[in-house]
């Protein structure tokens, strides 16, 4: 299998490759400020300039981060990344993630997604669905809007992940087949009409419910208990 490669021209690469590389889920802690603040943490990050980011009105040309080169062709369905600073403007700091299998023809499944990050747990990752499975050797990851003019960028985790073979396994329907006032716990960080749909035995393999935001439905943790897909970096470092 071919080697994976990272270009970037406004930050470190070596650094870059080993946040790429990163093989387990970041956690970062809790954030309820929303100043423009870092959370303390130990996690390695990689740091853009402020400097070299648009503005959070848009009004910039958008900042191309890095191009990722998976060495291959995968099937691609979602990204998982942390950001800093925590709590950052939904409207201000906005992204877009365009995929190429050829470096020639791209697509840009994700056009505004948030950048938001650090208001409680289940909020302190940003997952990026796709929508569909794209067949994908090339990422390009753009931010588009950035409100602070004097604070960089942090990016702690951005793990891209391929579709498997596998479905979920098929869950007893809720006693009674209504809709369930109370979901069970494991789905307490999903919206209902999601949570019923997992809780009836129904695969539910991506949704996109505003087109470009890359909205994702089960967490990353909820994606490994029902095999929806896993981390590709595992098999390409």
């Amino acid at each position: 299998m071919n080697d994976l490669s990272v270009e970037t021209a406004v930050g470190d690469q070596a650094k870059l490759m080993e946040i790429l590389k990163k093989d387990y889920l970041v956690i970062l802690p809790e954030s309820s400020k929303a100043d423009g603040s870092y959370v303390d943490t130990s996690e390695s990050y990689w740091e853009v300039e402020a400097s070299k980011l648009p503005d959070g009105q848009g009004t910039k040309a958008p900042t191309t981060l890095f191009t990722v080169d998976l060495g291959d062709v995968y099937s691609i369905s979602r990204i998982r990344a942390a950001f800093g600073p925590s709590n950052l403007g939904l409207g201000q700091n906005k992204v877009k993630i365009s995929v190429s299998a050829d470096g020639q023809k791209w697509e840009t499944p994700v056009t505004k997604g948030s950048l938001c990050t650090g208001v409680q747990y289940h909020q302190n990752v940003v997952r990026y669905e796709l929508g569909v499975s794209y067949d994908t050797r090339y990422i390009k990851f753009e931010v588009t809007n950035w409100q602070y003019s004097n604070k960089n960028l942090r990016m702690y985790q951005f793990m891209i992940y391929t579709d498997s073979a596998d479905v979920p396994e098929k869950q007893p329907a809720p006693e009674g087949g209504d809709v369930p006032y109370e979901h069970e716990e494991r789905h307490q960080y999903v919206a209902s009409g999601q949570a019923t749909v997992m809780e009836r035995g129904l695969p539910m393999l991506g949704w996109t419910p505003s087109e470009g935001y890359g909205r994702g439905t089960p967490t990353v943790e909820e994606s490994e208990q029902f095999g929806y897909d896993g981390p590709l970096f595992d098999e390409v470092r």
